[in-house]
């Protein structure tokens, strides 16, 4: 039950961690990042990746486009590391208030190395 800020945040890390098709009776939830993370690593797959965020945000089965609203993604690359450098932009609308005027901007790395999903590097909330 999404019942503040954190709790919103707290669902889309959950959605973009869990693979689609993994939850035996909710097999449209969750996101299709992962299968990306295999594909070659080059600007194309960030652009995929980027897409599979956006449509794990559109995607009813994850509850998650009433609550979230200016939804922006950008995905960049470091060769060295191979590793996605991910920021998702957006407005948190909760069901007991209006939509929220500050933007949260959630920022966490992609790496086929070790984890698929790294944990957020850092959570900004800025007042727009």
């Amino acid at each position: 039950t999404v019942v503040n800020e954190n709790s919103v945040i707290q669902k889309v890390l959950v959605v973009f961690g869990t693979p689609i098709g993994s939850r035996k009776r909710y097999e449209d939830f969750g996101c299709s990042v992962v299968t990306q993370l295999f594909e070659p690593f080059d600007s194309v797959t960030a652009g995929w990746i980027g897409t599979s965020l956006r449509e794990a945000i559109d995607n009813q089965a994850n509850e998650l486009s009433g609550l979230i609203t200016e939804f922006r993604v950008s995905v960049s690359t470091d060769k060295v590391t191979q590793t996605y450098f991910c920021q998702c932009t957006f407005r948190i609308k909760l069901p007991s208030a209006e939509a929220n005027r500050q933007l949260t901007t959630l920022n966490f790395n992609l790496s086929p190395q070790g984890n698929a999903l790294a944990l957020p590097t850092r959570q900004l909330r800025s007042p727009q």
